[in-house]
């Protein structure tokens, strides 16, 4: 099925005619920023996400109680 999908679609664009269309500077930017959105939202999603793993295995701190300090 998947191959099928990217046959047709390697077809549309070879066979395809000459398509008039602008892209203006304004698009262009909105694009940029979209995948630098993009990339900087999964870099913090898997620093977030490392930090959770990792505490899993952290050992848990033992907190001091008031009749250590006698």
């Amino acid at each position: 099925m998947l191959r099928i999908l990217i046959l047709s679609l390697l077809l549309v664009v070879i066979i395809s005619k000459s398509s008039y269309a602008y892209l203006d500077p304004g698009s262009g930017s909105l694009l940029l920023q979209a995948l630098a959105a993009g990339l900087f939202f999964c870099i913090f999603f898997a620093k977030r996400v490392w930090r959770k793993v990792l505490n899993l295995f952290k050992k848990p701190v033992e907190e001091n109680s008031s009749d250590d300090y006698k």
